[in-house]
């Protein structure tokens, strides 16, 4: 009987066996008739998991995923985790699963490639072309280029508070340097020819700084060159979503006859005391 017993056990088990095995490959059969991929773990890192199936990996963690904040939601309920540092322990675990760890930099990796192409699609200001040639279409500026050592471009605006306080500066420099070794041009960002005048009238006179005409081709081109102008002109000027390289106060030196770029930053060399008389002219020549 017992010999008997230990038979008709081992041929239920095999029953269930084989059972399993049939299940299993109609499974096989249906999915194949279907024509729908199985994904492995290798077909996975091929497709560089973009699309497709979730790889074995991704479903256990997702699956742990659920189940620890399922965890986390008891505990918070329950007051088990009751501090930050608790739920921070916790995301620190999390974080070291590795296909977490995969999944993170893929999500880094795509992030990087959106921000790449954003950026391709933002204008960008053109290189600023030095030299006198570059600036030969510049009419306004042939007299002080060829009369000057340096002239200074300062692009400004009577409305700009900050423009306000480098005038006397800029005065106070041009007036301890000899004839002929520095030359101001005014380009201004003020809203009218009238505002443009009375802000030079403000500060003296036209003795120590020149001007051109408010509708002068000049005013717009050379803040178009340099890539210089206020807030409120960037749409105007640059155009729409253009990036400009420097705000107003600007105050740019050229150097006379050849017209390269000495500095870009001549406001703040004034603000800083670098330039505040002649022998300090040096520092912009170097």
């Amino acid at each position: 009987k017992e010999k008997n017993h230990h038979l008709s056990e081992k041929m239920a088990i095999s029953k269930r066996k084989n059972a399993n095995k049939l299940r299993a490959n109609s499974n096989l059969r249906t999915v194949k008739n279907q024509n729908i991929p199985i994904l492995s773990q290798e077909n996975a890192r091929s497709n560089g998991g973009d699309g497709g199936l979730i790889c074995c990996k991704s479903r256990c963690a997702l699956a742990l995923c659920t189940i620890l904040l399922g965890c986390i939601a008891a505990g918070v309920f329950f007051g088990n985790i009751s501090t930050e540092a608790g739920a921070g322990h916790v995301k620190k675990s999390l974080a070291q699963i590795p296909a977490i760890k995969m999944l993170r930099a893929r999500s880094a990796r795509s992030d990087l490639r959106l921000q790449a192409a954003d950026s391709e699609n933002i204008p960008r200001p053109a290189p600023i072309e030095e030299g006198v040639d570059s600036l030969a279409k510049f009419t306004s500026l042939a007299g002080p280029l060829a009369n000057s050592e340096i002239v200074g471009l300062f692009f400004g605006a009577g409305w700009c508070s900050m423009t306000t306080p480098i005038t006397p500066l800029l005065m106070a420099l041009y007036a301890s340097v000899p004839s002929g070794a520095l030359s101001i041009v005014y380009v201004s960002s003020d809203e009218s020819e009238e505002q443009m005048r009375e802000y030079i009238e403000a500060h003296g006179s036209t003795d120590w700084i020149s001007s051109m005409s408010f509708n002068h081709g000049d005013r717009n081109g050379l803040k178009r060159h340099f890539s210089v102008c206020a807030k409120k002109e960037i749409q105007v000027i640059l155009g729409e979503h253009a990036k400009r390289k420097y705000e107003i106060p600007t105050l740019i030196l050229l150097e006379g006859g050849s017209g390269r770029v000495l500095s870009y930053d001549g406001v703040k060399d004034l603000e800083t005391g670098k330039v505040r008389k002649a022998s300090n002219l040096l520092h912009w020549k170097s």
